[in-house]
């Protein structure tokens, strides 16, 4: 993963993984895929956010240089509603998380900090966890305010090695390649490919394909 990551990501837009902070242009780049990662993308959300992440830049470089996770948590998950959050910072907890996993996962790679992170949680990883893992997810869970959201993410710090749960993950490559969404068509129904997943072993879908 930390090869697709670089190959997928940083080469496109000509970010080595190991200077994602060293400069503002640098930055704003890896930001501006982050956001860009949303289903559905409206600009005017999209400019808010930009705006939002790039006036933060010292801050942002700051904390991680300082490893201060409270200081980055109050820069993207604020104690306020998750409607006024959104609407301050243009983005739900899928894209903060994210943002926070690329610097750190990929980038600086520190160990203590990773451990803190938050999975981020979207349509592949959540399908993942529930078919192949039978984790029942509400849709609270999706909002970092919520009692579920928290919950969800201790136990895949206790199911993680070392409590570095953040390699959950990649259960969203699992769920876009090898478990994709299926559809009611007759006729382009979509596939799975468990014989050749990473978690065939592990997975507890009777279904398999």
């Amino acid at each position: 993963m930390q090869k697709f990551m670089e190959h997928y990501v940083l080469n496109k837009i000509n970010v080595p993984k190991h200077k994602m902070l060293a400069t503002k242009r640098n930055y704003d780049e890896v930001i501006d895929f982050c956001l860009r990662t949303r289903a559905q993308i409206k600009n005017n959300e999209l400019e808010k956010a930009k705006d939002y992440f790039s006036n933060n830049y010292l801050k942002f470089k700051n904390a991680i240089k300082n490893k201060d996770f409270e200081g980055l948590k109050k820069l993207l998950y604020t104690d306020i509603t998750e409607l006024e959050k959104e609407k301050k910072i243009g983005v739900g907890q899928k894209i903060s998380s994210l943002i926070l996993e690329v610097f750190i996962h990929y980038g600086i790679k520190d160990g203590n900090l990773r451990k803190k992170l938050f999975v981020p949680l979207d349509r592949h990883v959540v399908r993942v966890l529930e078919y192949a893992f039978n984790v029942e997810i509400k849709q609270s869970t999706f909002k970092y305010g919520s009692k579920k959201f928290h919950e969800l993410q201790n136990l895949l710090k206790k199911c993680s090695v070392s409590g570095n749960s953040i390699y959950f993950d990649y259960l969203w490559f699992i769920g876009k390649i090898f478990h994709p969404e299926l559809s009611d068509s007759e006729h382009n129904r979509g596939y799975r490919l468990c014989s050749m997943c990473w978690i065939k072993d592990c997975c507890l879908d009777e279904n398999k394909w």
